[in-house]
C-alpha cells in the first residue's frame, strides 16, 4: 500500500507514463515476498519502537522487518533517514538509488 501512496512522486521523478509505472509496479511486486506482522518476532518490534519513538512511531514495523532480516531499509523519508544514519542503522535514502 505504501507505494501506491506515493504513485504520484513516482510519475514525477520517473518520468513514465502511468500505464508504464503500473507496468514497471506490477513487475516488481511480483518478484517480492510479502512477510506477515507476526511473523517477526516481538523483540525486533520492541528494538524498532525505540529507534523510532523520537521520529515517527508510524515506521516501527519496516524497521522492525528490516532488523529482523538484516537488511538495508529503504525509505524517502529523509527526517528518519538521517535518525536512523545517527544509530549506525544500515538505511537508504530513495535519492541514493539514483547515484548507485
Amino acid at each position: 500500500m505504501e507505494i501506491f501512496r506515493h504513485k504520484d512522486k513516482l510519475l514525477k521523478f520517473s518520468a513514465l507514463t502511468e500505464d508504464d509505472l503500473l507496468l514497471q509496479l506490477e513487475n516488481s511486486m511480483s518478484r517480492v515476498n510479502f512477510i506477515a506482522e507476526y511473523i517477526v518476532p516481538s523483540e525486533f518490534y520492541y528494538k524498532a519502537f525505540m529507534i523510532c519513538k523520537n521520529v515517527d512511531e508510524k515506521d516501527t514495523p519496516f524497521v522492525a522487518l528490516s532488523l529482523f532480516l538484516d537488511a538495508p531499509l529503504l525509505t524517502g523519508d529523509k527526517e528518519l533517514y538521517l535518525h536512523l544514519r545517527k544509530q549506525e542503522f544500515v538505511a537508504l535514502l530513495l535519492n541514493e538509488l539514483s547515484q548507485m
